[in-house]
Order: structure tokens, then sequence, then C-alpha cells
């Protein structure tokens, strides 16, 4: 059998350079005048038949009146999982979905797609999240890799355990900062899974996630689970988030990529002139957390709007900047590099680690 990620015949895509998606709340809602594409839902889940001979039905239609197709395949990721993450059979079952969605609709509506959502839900990846034994002592693991002592444990994330085999989510749930630790090890976990999918998906169709940010309030932690250094394999769409993430604005104002919903918005949106340059995710520590948080508080008090570029997405987000706020100490040679190129190019440069705090 051909391997879904095999070189595929050179034909023309329908990659949209921006977004504005008609977030149909029913299969085959009419899309108001203005939209490009409709989003068209696939059940996708474990106790899904893969019969979608209804949206192949409704798609043509859309078709016929010009517009694209994102198609949004609800595999039940992650809090509506049957299975535990580890389990093989619940892995192939969602393989089987996108085999069966590239074997099909892909091959007939190919011209015609523009993305293909493979997950629509909290941004908080832990609520819901599908807990088994195999997680649990995983989460243990990363927490002794990440504080080697339990010292070092207990000034971190306020824990009353003896051993780091005592720690369970329960506990964490008790604390903010253990809350924070939860919310990360979820999206680390949830975003090998999606990588491992992603392989499975046709290379050049765009494959999005769709993050709602409403339940998370801390902005530190709201640009730490959109990076999108996290999903290098997906676009990012977000609702709830502000200026702390997404390339598609989901529910709410259009981002750098356009938006997703029900309302139609002005798609070439005027992005802020001044952003934050987020240092590789490797490089966050505490320390870096408490700096950041101070950075987003400030700028908020003084109204400026901003918007955060991950170190790895400098060279191609800078179009249209002037300020540029750094973090010197963390950031790496290649990062510096391309800092000193936006300086040479006129722009202006803040190093936060020379603030006043």
């Amino acid at each position: 059998m051909l391997s879904i990620t095999e070189s595929e015949p050179e034909e023309e895509i329908a990659v949209l350079s921006r977004f504005a998606v008609f977030d149909a709340a029913v299969l085959g809602e009419p899309a108001p005048e203005g939209f490009e594409a409709v989003r068209i839902p696939l059940d996708g889940t474990l106790q899904g038949k893969l019969d979608w001979s209804e949206a192949k039905k409704v798609a043509s239609g859309y078709c016929a009146q010009g517009l694209k197709i994102v198609w949004d395949l609800d595999l039940g990721l992650f809090c509506r999982m049957v299975h535990p993450l580890a389990h093989q059979g619940q892995f192939q079952s969602f393989v089987l979905a996108l085999e069966h969605f590239r074997d099909t609709l892909w091959k007939e509506f190919r011209t015609q797609t523009a993305g293909l959502i493979v997950y629509r839900g909290s941004g908080d990846l832990s609520q819901g999240f599908p807990w088994d034994e195999g997680a649990l002592k995983n989460l243990q693991h990363a927490l002794q890799t990440a504080f080697p002592t339990l010292d070092q444990l207990h000034a971190a994330l306020d824990l009353p355990v003896a051993a780091f085999s005592e720690v369970t989510v329960e506990l964490l749930q008790r604390t903010p900062q253990g809350l924070a630790c939860l919310s990360l090890f979820c999206r680390d976990v949830a975003a090998e899974y999606l990588e491992l999918l992603a392989q499975k998906i046709p290379d050049s169709l765009p494959r999005l996630l769709l993050f709602d940010m409403e339940a998370v309030e801390n902005p530190v932690l709201k640009a730490q689970l959109l990076n999108p250094e996290r999903f290098p394999s997906y676009l990012i769409g977000a609702a709830q988030a502000g200026c702390l993430g997404g390339h598609i604005g989901w529910k709410g104002e259009a981002l750098e990529r356009g938006f997703m919903g029900r309302t139609l918005h002005q798609k070439e949106v005027e992005l802020p002139e001044t952003a934050i340059c987020l240092p590789s995710m490797h490089a966050w520590d505490s320390v870096f957390s408490q700096q950041l948080f101070w950075v987003f508080t400030q700028l908020k008090k003084q109204d400026v709007l901003y918007r955060v570029i991950p170190e790895s997405q400098l060279t191609a987000s800078w179009e249209g900047l002037n300020v540029l706020y750094v973090f010197s100490r963390y950031t790496t040679s290649p990062g510096k590099r391309m800092i000193a190129g936006f300086k040479a190019a006129g722009g202006t440069i803040v190093d936060l680690q020379n603030m006043d705090r």
C-alpha cells in the first residue's frame, strides 16, 4: 500500500494564505457572504463507522459555490478517548480513520481542501486527560528529571511527599503550581501523540489544532501551552488567547493567519509593531517565567499592544515589527544572530534583562 507520507502528484492545493472559515453549527448550514471556506465535521472516533457520505454530499454543494473545505476530524482526543494513550489498538484505529480520509475525501476534494483539524477543545490538555498507571509513572519520572531532589520539588510545587513515587495527580491539583505542572506535562505528552498522527497525514495538507484558552488565566502558562515550537507540524487556532499565541483566531478576532468563526472579520489584520521574543522552550525556568509574567503585566498596565514570537520563528515573523523585547540571557546563538539582523534592518531592541523590576 502506498505510504501516506510518500511523494504526491504535483497538483494545486487549496492552501489559504489567510483563513476565513465559517464554523457551521449544523451540517450544510449556508455560509454568509465573504467566507472562503467552511468547516465540515467528520466522526473518526472509536465508536464511529467512518460513514462520511452525508459530509461528502454537503462538501460537493459548498464546492459548487466556490468555497473550500476545512475538514474537522473528531478522533475523541483527548478527553473522550476510550483507552489510555499507550493503547496500540486505539492508535491504529485513529490511523485507520486518517487513511480512510486520505483514500476517500482527500482523494476526491484534494484541490478544494484547505485544512484538516485533528484536535478541537480545551487548550489545557490536562482537563479530562486519560490517566493510567503508565502515564502516572511517566509524570513522576518527569518531575524527578525537572527537580532532582525532593527539596527542590517541595520548594517548587509545595508537595508533601517523602518520595517521587508518592506524587499523584490529585496532590498536584491542590496548588496553582501543581496545576501548571500538570498542564505542561499533558501538553508535552499530547504533543508527542499528535506528532505521531501528523506522520500519517499528507505533507501538503495543512494540519490544524484548535485550542480554547478560556480556562487558562495565567498569561505565562497560556503562552507556554500555545507555543508553536511544541507543535511543529500544525497550525494553531486559538480562542480567548489575546496576543499570547496562535496563528488563526477561533471564536474571536482574526489573528495573523485569519480566523474561524460565525461572524465575518477583517481578514487583513494589523499586527502590533511591538513583540516579545520568546526563547526556546528548553531554556524556560521558574526565574524566566517570573520575568515574563512581570513583562506581560507591565505592558498591560501601559496599554501596549504586542505579540509574542518564538525565537525559532523570528525571521519569518518580523514583518511590520519596529520594537522587539528580548531576554538576552535565555537567547541562543542563532537567536542572537537573528536579533542582530533585525537591529541592522532598523529595528529597536529592548533587552529585558536590563530593566528594573
